[in-house]
């Protein structure tokens, strides 16, 4: 099954033409001069490039939004990076900080979620999507947490001596 679906990624086009469906109104749509343009991996390419104009304090919103080039320009990490340069890679630093940071797992499970969770955030533009935030400083608040509940346990040893 995966040497047919490794094939047919290769083939795509030229199995549509034989087959007839590209002349199909919907799948025609699927090819891959269509998926070219609206791919986000040139979401990330153009947001880094504007990223490389101001790499210290970013290009701004207004600037991002006037330069959006692609359908999908929703890479938000890199989104953020290009708006407010070093300081917007703080996003994806905290979310990379606090799923490491999890509790009682064990690190192969934390590095699954963490390319999961920045997939998920990269297919979006969920810089604007609340939860998001909320989940991220919930991760960080359990690193404060760690590190409050350590402190305290020395505070109560060298109180009871």
């Amino acid at each position: 099954m995966i040497a047919i679906g490794v094939l047919f990624i290769f083939n795509y086009s030229t199995i549509m033409e034989i087959t007839g469906l590209a002349d199909n109104e919907v799948i025609s749509r699927l090819s891959i001069e269509e998926v070219k343009e609206e791919s986000r991996i040139y979401a990330v390419a153009h947001n880094i490039e504007m990223f490389s104009k101001s790499p210290i304090f970013g290009i701004g919103v207004e600037e991002a939004v006037e330069n959006i080039e692609y359908v999908a320009d929703t890479s938000t990490s890199t989104y953020l990076l290009s708006i407010f340069g070093i300081f917007g890679g703080l996003y994806t630093l905290y979310w990379i900080v606090g799923i490491l940071g999890i509790k009682n797992k064990n690190l192969m499970i934390k590095i699954m979620i963490l390319i999961v969770a920045l997939l998920i955030l990269n297919k979006e533009p969920h810089q604007n999507i609340l939860i998001t935030w909320c989940f991220m400083f919930w991760g960080l608040k359990n690193i404060v947490e760690k590190g409050g509940e350590h402190s305290d346990k020395k505070d109560n040893i060298s109180s009871k001596e």
